[in-house]
């Protein structure tokens, strides 16, 4: 009988042998990977990119989206209008709730509000610097919103990394983009210093908002972008005013309330350089040059100007001014409102010297001032209904009150509610109107009481309602809309949407401030 070994104790013997080959390998390796670390040179070690979860945090906390209702209007054909906005701005003194943004976000507006995390509150106007497109605003609160951190934009190079902050559209608050600094000297037509150019993504409304450093801190203010021969924006090419240049025009409000008003502001400049060149003159091609005055005014009795045509201003007090860029950044950035400067110019080649008292900035604002209203809402109603059947066919669809128009800055102004849309045109030898669109109370809200609405008194029985127990009303407005106005014909005017908005019913006696909502 042969001796056999088992096959299974065969198979264990091979897997000791394969196991302690593998050992001697793996220690030879080691043993050679030890000795090529020693003998190689040290890498440098590898910078791990900081989280910049921290950095976003502290660029929405500051932040804050402008909804803007500018001054109601009545056309011609006596439609109720005016014009929504939005922009970007924010918070610099907490204690103050002052939020800086551009000027021309709040330019005219009638009503303004800021938006913070689903909140709102009031803002009204307290200053303005129309030569940087400045504005500060004071809120009603404002203890969600942490101060923004300024740095010194003087210190900001090309290249370094920026963030973007705003709502662009008026749709899409705190959205964030990212790019660089693209040049820190950019001039434009659209105002007279230099700015801050990046490639960051800003679009219409993100005017205001902040374009941050890698710190979170802000270094420019977002104010416009370029346009394409198409008309269309986002190329990569933005613009930033310098925070350096709102710091100023902040501490300037804090000594004087006021900037200076611009002296040439009726005046057509022109650089002498460009009106000189290649010409055969003995006048000098340095200063700026009175090529006229705004509207074609020249000077006589009713127009009072120390300044003639052709004049040509070479000095600002000591200092040589040969741009009209310069001459303007010179004034507002040395001299205060009630300041007397002196001007020298050149006119029919003798030197003159001329000396100007600088105006205060009248940052008065005529459109907010709310207009008297009867009733509760600011508001004017129709009913229209079978009575009309026979002027107007598709009024006998309506048969809830219809608005007609809305106060400015009455409470219905303040809900954005907006009255019936008519157009005109001339048909034959007459001139015949036709309803483009109209607004219609169907229903409200109170404390979450729904109140069918019929007739005008449904109408004023739910606003005494809520205004007695000092709550809000939210009103159901249904949209109409007539496809073909040169048709009257009732199955063309159609029901487009149902909408909901918050009214705050007061008689026009207690619009005491247009800070409250």
């Amino acid at each position: 009988m042969k001796n056999t070994v088992p096959f299974s104790k065969l198979f264990i013997i091979l897997l000791l042998a394969i196991n302690s080959i593998l050992s001697a390998c793996n220690r030879s390796e080691k043993q050679n990977i030890d000795s090529n670390l020693q003998n190689s040179p040290v890498l440098p070690q590898v910078t791990i990119p900081q989280d910049i979860r921290g950095v976003v945090n502290s660029i929405f906390s500051s932040n804050v989206s402008i909804e803007t209702i500018g001054p109601v209007s009545v056309d011609d054909s006596n439609d109720t209008v005016w014009n929504e906005g939005s922009g970007s701005g924010f918070l610099y003194n907490k204690e103050q709730c002052h939020v800086w943004t551009n000027q021309h976000v709040i330019q005219e507006a009638s009503f303004i509000s800021v938006l913070k995390d689903n909140l709102k509150s009031p803002a009204k106007v307290i200053f303005v610097d129309p030569f940087i497109d400045f504005a500060v605003i004071k809120l009603d609160h404002c203890e969600n919103i942490e101060e923004a951190k300024l740095a010194d934009s003087d210190l900001v190079k090309s290249g370094v990394s920026v963030y973007a902050i705003g709502n662009p559209f008026g749709k899409n608050p705190e959205s964030l983009s990212k790019g660089i600094v693209s040049n820190t000297n950019r001039l434009i037509d659209k105002i007279n210093i230099s700015l801050i150019q990046t490639d960051a993504a800003i679009n219409q409304g993100n005017s205001g908002g902040g374009l941050f450093n890698s710190e979170g801190d802000v270094i420019a203010v977002n104010f416009a972008l370029a346009m394409n021969s198409k008309g269309s924006g986002n190329n990569g090419v933005g613009y930033a005013i310098p925070i350096n240049r709102y710091k100023e025009a902040y501490e300037r409000f804090l000594r004087h309330h006021s900037p200076p008003a611009d002296p040439f502001i009726d005046l057509e400049l022109t650089n002498a350089n460009e009106v000189f060149l290649g010409t055969e003159t003995n006048v000098s091609r340095e200063g700026v040059l009175v090529t006229g005055y705004v509207n074609d005014f020249f000077v006589n009795d009713f127009f009072s100007t120390p300044f003639k045509e052709n004049d040509l201003i070479t000095h600002i007090g000591s200092k040589k001014v040969i741009s009209k860029r310069e001459l303007k950044y010179l004034l507002w950035s040395e001299y205060e409102a009630g300041d007397d400067v002196s001007i020298t110019l050149r006119r029919e080649n003798e030197i003159k010297e001329i000396h100007i008292k600088l105006n205060a900035f009248d940052t008065t604002d005529s459109h907010t001032s709310p207009s008297p209203y009867e009733g509760l809402l600011g508001m004017r109603l129709e009913m229209w209904g079978p009575s009309h059947a026979k002027y107007d066919a598709y009024k006998n669809r309506i048969n809830t009150p219809i608005i007609t128009h809305i106060a400015n800055l009455g409470p219905a102004h303040r809900a954005k509610i907006r009255s019936n849309q008519n157009a005109s045109q001339l048909g034959a030898n007459y001139r015949r109107q036709f309803i483009v669109s109209a607004e219609t109370i169907v229903g409200a809200y109170i404390e979450g009481q729904y109140y069918p609405i019929f007739d005008l008194e449904a109408v004023d029985k739910v606003s005494e309602i809520a205004y007695s127990k000092k709550i809000p009303l939210v009103l159901v407005i249904d949209s109409w809309k007539n496809t073909q106005i040169e048709r009257n014909s009732p199955e063309l005017f159609q029901k487009v949407k149902r909408g909901y908005f918050t009214v705050y019913p007061r008689p026009y006696t207690e619009l005491e401030s247009t800070t409250k909502p």
